[in-house]
């Protein structure tokens, strides 16, 4: 069963294309970056089979993450992964998963004149490895955040994680505004 944060996915994914189908110009305060945040290889989709239906299939998935920026000010939406894979030639295999990165979000993000520290809001669709690897960075912005997805990431089981909670661990003193259902992030209507 997926996580309630898991169904913020879909609703980012929503929002971002209703920004680009709806036609919301810049003259109407918005403008919609997408950034890329590493590429997955996924090595043995049999992870995400109890049944080994997948066994010895692969995938490959592009990580996007998205800057919104508005007259009241600007949202990151979900910060991929973790910027030391740019260092590293070739990326990164951990477990059943290869992760790549051409350049670092914040350099992606230096190229449209931000920084993480001018960064407004932070939100994640959900805590996976490759949606919170770089939300540290952003432990300055204001964390919006449903109740169930916080609870969830810090749970005494998702601190005890040491392979994702140090990427958002920062974020545990962050001013935080938590709901339930939608949030108007800049009260009219244009980023829910």
């Amino acid at each position: 069963m997926a996580r309630p944060g898991k169904r913020v996915a879909v609703a980012a994914a929503a929002l971002a294309w209703m920004i680009i189908a709806t036609g919301v110009q810049a003259g109407a305060g918005v403008k919609l970056y997408t950034l890329n945040c590493g590429d997955v290889d996924m090595l043995d989709l049999d992870l995400f089979s109890r049944e080994g239906k997948y066994k010895g299939e692969t995938n490959k998935a592009a990580d996007a993450c998205f800057l919104i920026k508005h007259a009241k000010g600007m949202l990151m939406w979900d910060t991929g992964i973790p910027q030391s894979i740019a260092d590293v030639e070739g990326g990164v295999t951990s477990g059943k998963f290869h992760l790549g990165l051409k350049r670092k979000i914040t350099d992606q993000l230096a190229d449209i004149g931000v920084t993480p520290e001018d960064v407004d809001y932070l939100s994640v669709s959900h805590s996976d490895f490759d949606h919170v690897g770089n939300a540290g960075l952003f432990a300055a912005s204001t964390f919006l955040v449903t109740e169930a997805e916080y609870a969830h990431m810090f749970s005494d089981a998702a601190r005890a994680n040491p392979q994702v909670f140090p990427a958002y661990s920062a974020l545990d003193g962050a001013e935080t505004k938590k709901f339930s259902g939608e949030h108007d992030v800049f009260g009219d209507g244009t980023v829910v």
